[in-house]
């Protein structure tokens, strides 16, 4: 399969350096093209991603005033156009991989064949504030306007049998930064540019209006295609189009909610405290 990785990144070395590490390392599984959008770094970070992108032949964009995320989510995701890939990646610079972690997303792909998207179940949190915050699912509908885009109807935990042996995962529909879209099958059930390109680009224009959350751009997108074809059948209604591997997850977001590990100071960036795993080349699957 084809593979493309988008990444977006904004200082942070520390983490940088491990998100790197594991990213390049921790798979069998490399992506023919990897495209880096750094949003005007204030630190080493893009001095580094410049010697590092050259070593590795990186499509690489530094930014040089801060556009803000959703302006760059929208700068990355028109970039894949130019690939043709069949698997894409939206990735934040702020997470460690697990050993294998390409290899379960692609036996996922296989054993789920209308799955769309494959992500890390990477915030804990997420999945509760429909009802903790009254005014995010709400927003989300607003954003996304699919009435199974709720907490409530889904992540409800569920076993796969793979290639990588037995998966725990959820059916869910909201996301954060570590993401991986089946491209090839999301073309062959909707035209991409009439369907998916305006939810996608109304929802970075409103977030940059401070109206929409940024989490779960282009998986809440996939989510609401899935349902327009897929859950006129009730006896799916309980599925949706993005799976979240919830076993131990891919990966870790080392600057927010995530697996707990013990935590470091990020030095030089306003993140106190992030759940960092020490010996993180050693991250498994338990």
């Amino acid at each position: 399969m084809k593979l493309l990785n988008i990444i977006f990144t904004y200082n942070r070395p520390k983490t940088q350096f491990a998100f790197w590490d594991t990213l390049e390392n921790c798979t069998s599984i490399h992506a023919d093209h990897t495209v880096v959008i750094d949003d005007k770094s204030q630190d080493i970070t893009q001095s580094w991603l410049y010697s590092h992108c050259q070593e590795k032949g990186h499509d690489l964009l530094l930014r040089g005033k801060n556009q803000g995320y959703s302006r760059n989510y929208w700068t990355g995701y028109n970039m894949v156009k130019n690939y043709e890939p069949e698997i894409v990646s939206f990735l934040e610079s702020d997470y460690v991989f697990r050993k294998n972690y390409m290899e379960e997303v692609m036996a996922v792909f296989e054993a789920l064949p209308d799955c769309l998207v494959v992500k890390a179940f990477c915030h804990r949190d997420y999945y509760d504030r429909a009802k903790i915050i009254p005014w995010f699912k709400q927003a989300t509908i607003d954003a996304f306007g699919s009435p199974l885009n709720s907490a409530e109807n889904l992540y409800v935990e569920k076993e796969l049998e793979t290639t990588q042996g037995k998966i725990k995962f959820m059916y869910g529909s909201h996301s954060c930064g570590c993401v991986f879209v089946n491209w090839k099958r999301l073309r062959e059930i909707c035209d991409i540019e009439k369907e998916l390109d305006p939810i996608i680009y109304k929802a970075c224009k409103e977030n940059q209006a401070g109206t929409v959350i940024d989490d779960g751009l282009i998986s809440s997108a996939i989510a609401k295609i899935w349902d327009k074809k897929y859950n006129a059948n009730s006896e799916r209604n309980e599925e949706s189009g993005v799976v979240f591997i919830s076993d131990y997850s891919l990966s870790c977001h080392v600057n927010s909610g995530g697996v707990n590990h013990e935590g470091i100071t990020e030095e030089g960036t306003s993140t106190v405290t992030v759940n960092f795993p020490q010996d993180y080349k050693n991250f498994e699957r338990k």
